[in-house]
């Protein structure tokens, strides 16, 4: 704050003061908040801390709790306005820049989530990123959003990173046919739409209550969905390399065997699994939002679609090819990086000009490293970030800033470290019994 308004030595030492005051104060509603001998009302809101909920009397300043470095920015931000208005308008025009940042955080990962699936051009991303920071509501990045649940696996990941929710976006189907093509489109408005999912349901014995085992879409939606990708797929290889029929055919055909190989993964297990245990199913309907598909049945680099692609095409095409999938992966750095970057200004206050200064940073040292290759990129790069040694950051950070900034690199590597032992136990478990009941799909 000091920094922005360029606060002489006696301003400073004020502000400082008012700073104590504050957080006395906080100190004080915080107190209040985590009371557990108080009787809980019903008329008392939750606020969810950590995964838990918390009770909160009505009228509680909830990002007291949720962001209490937000909260001191906020009343010190009062405090500046009330007595030097000249330096509160120039730190109101930090916060307009800062949160410019945070939302183009947002909308970085949101295109990245729409291209994995539609296979937008590079132009596409550029224009549909600009589109959603135009149309963003101007109160997105209030706590209320903030603090807001993540359930999405990949969402949860640039969340954690970010410190917190980036934002959410809402387009009219006007706007989206302004610059989706009309095969994206359709398959926007089916797959983020309203649909149909199964649930598979396994009954222990006769009268005991039946427990959810699986919750997604079917297999023949899986498989129409993902072969419809295939082609997708094969058509923008072919617009950047010039595929002939025979290539062509044969990577829709090494596509195909991958998906016949989720086919089989799913067979059919008999109705009666074990003594006095049955397995049924039903259908519930989903109003809106992301589509799950197993994308990965095609982005693994052993399918047999992704070995196509580097042994069906000539020296000059995987040239060409590398290069259409360099231009996604620098964009999908970009939004990994703003998203890390979030975080950092969230818990060390920095400026609008130091995080653009550790943006290009951090960009340039991952893309000195790139992973190359169609995994899952938020893992990839998330990865690399945390793996980055802490003396190359030190020098990026002020000396107020690093304590708080060393904390938020310790817990982004503590998060990757812990995220790749779930997914290797994930991996561990996949051919048990019990693994197949979740791919099972019955009549």
């Amino acid at each position: 704050m000091t920094e922005v308004g360029k606060l002489n030595d006696e301003q400073t030492s004020r502000l400082a003061e008012e700073g104590r005051r504050v957080i006395d104060r906080l100190q004080q509603d915080l107190e209040i908040a985590v009371v557990r001998h108080v009787p809980v009302k019903a008329y008392y809101q939750y606020v969810r801390i950590q995964g838990k909920p918390l009770a909160v009397p009505p009228g509680f300043n909830r990002q007291v709790l949720t962001s209490p470095g937000a909260a001191l920015r906020g009343e010190l931000a009062k405090a500046i306005a009330d007595a030097w208005p000249a330096t509160g308008k120039e730190y109101d025009a930090e916060q307009a820049r800062l949160n410019a940042l945070r939302k183009r955080a947002g909308a970085l990962a949101k295109v990245c989530e729409i291209d994995a699936i539609l296979l937008l051009s590079g132009p596409q991303r550029s224009e549909l990123c600009d589109q959603l920071m135009r149309h963003t509501s101007d109160d997105w990045w209030q706590a209320a959003n903030e603090r807001a649940p993540v359930n999405d696996p990949d969402e949860q990941l640039l969340a954690s990173a970010a410190r917190g929710s980036l934002c959410t976006f809402l387009l009219s189907a006007v706007e989206w046919k302004a610059f989706l093509r009309p095969v994206q489109l359709a398959r926007y408005e089916e797959l983020w739409g309203p649909r149909k999912e199964e649930i598979v349901f396994l009954q222990a014995a006769a009268g005991q209550p039946a427990r959810i085992i699986r919750r997604g879409p079917k297999l023949a939606d899986q498989v129409r969905c993902l072969t419809t990708h295939l082609e997708e797929w094969i058509a923008e290889v072919d617009a950047a390399c010039q595929l002939t029929a025979t290539q062509r055919e044969k990577l829709l055909l090494a596509g195909k065997l991958d998906v016949q190989a989720l086919e089989s993964r799913q067979e059919r297990l008999p109705e009666q699994v074990a003594d006095g245990q049955r397995i049924s199913f039903g259908e519930v309907s989903v109003p809106s939002g992301k589509p799950v598909i197993p994308l990965t049945v095609l982005t693994d680099g052993a399918s047999f679609f992704q070995r196509a692609l580097k042994g069906r095409l000539s020296a000059e095409q995987r040239r060409q090819w590398t290069a259409v999938e360099g231009e996604r992966r620098a964009f999908q750095r970009k939004a990994a990086v703003a998203a890390v970057v979030a975080g950092f200004e969230r818990v060390a206050a920095l400026t609008s000009h130091e995080c653009e200064s550790l943006s290009a940073a951090l960009n340039g040292s991952l893309a000195a490293d790139d992973f190359g290759g169609p995994a899952d990129w938020r893992l990839a790069y998330l990865r690399r970030l945390a793996q980055l040694p802490e003396q190359q950051l030190r020098p990026l950070f002020s000396e107020c800033q690093w304590p708080s900034a060393r904390e938020q690199y310790l817990q982004l590597a503590e998060m990757m470290q812990q995220y790749g032992w779930q997914q290797a136990q994930k991996a561990d478990s996949t051919g048990s019994a019990g693994t197949k009941l979740l791919q099972h799909r019955g009549n």
